[in-house]
């Protein structure tokens, strides 16, 4: 099975990666912005790209995966933040919508419990919880889960 994890440097992207690192089952190929280019093995193969300055690389590149897991979550710069939380997503479908769509890939988005309110406070949030998004970051990852 091959899977494409964005963001793959992050808190959550690098916890995944090592979890999956572990089952050779997988084919990885890991996207972050804080490691080098490089091969591991046939199984794992690390791409170093900062999507804000390169993100016609990754848009240019033939996605041949089974699985996309997005784990890009960028909450400290607000410059960057709708960019790479929203827009570069949408890119990436528009540009690969037909082969997402053709081949069956499937689509696993990491999103944000900001983006829910919890009015009765019993400490319970779900999908019911109501949407209530306070900050940049819970409104730009909103907008990439109302994409998906």
């Amino acid at each position: 099975m091959k899977i494409l994890i964005l963001g793959a440097s992050g808190k959550i992207g690098k916890i995944l990666s090592n979890f999956l690192k572990k089952d050779n089952y997988f084919n990885l190929t890991l996207v972050g912005n804080s490691f080098e280019n490089k091969v591991i093995n046939s199984k794992i193969k690390y791409l170093k790209l900062d999507l804000y300055k390169e993100k016609n690389e990754l848009l240019n590149l033939y996605i041949d995966t089974d699985i996309v897991i997005n784990c890009i979550g960028e909450y400290k710069n607000s410059k960057t933040m709708s960019f790479l939380n929203y827009e570069f997503l949408h890119a990436f479908f528009e540009k690969n919508k037909n082969l997402i769509k053709d081949t069956g890939v499937h689509w696993i988005q990491i999103s944000s419990i900001g983006v829910y309110r919890n009015p009765a406070n019993n400490n319970v949030i779900d999908e019911s919880s109501p949407i209530q998004t306070l900050n940049l970051y819970e409104k730009t990852k909103l907008k990439a889960d109302n994409l998906i």
